[in-house]
């Protein structure tokens, strides 16, 4: 168990390459304006990413865990975007 605190886990730790930075968030939502995407700053440091056919998702702002930036623009595809 040594080096991992949950088995089958990917450890606690944040790469340059996983994460979604706060110049890489900007390029991101202006990709989304640009194809019709809604974006707002929600005060709870969340961005909410409204499609044009109206389906919503929540996005954080900040690159809290290894999976921030995969599990951002898999829920963008999802709603239609081609980030």
């Amino acid at each position: 168990m040594r080096g991992r605190a949950f088995p089958g886990r990917a450890p606690a730790t944040t790469t340059q390459e996983n994460t979604l930075s706060t110049k890489d968030t900007r390029q991101l939502i202006r990709r989304l304006r640009r194809q019709g995407f809604r974006v707002r700053f929600g005060g709870s440091g969340h961005y909410r990413v409204t499609g044009p056919d109206g389906q919503t998702i929540t996005m954080p702002s900040t690159p809290s865990s290894y999976r921030g930036l995969r599990n951002a623009l898999a829920w963008l595809r999802r709603i239609g975007a081609r980030p």
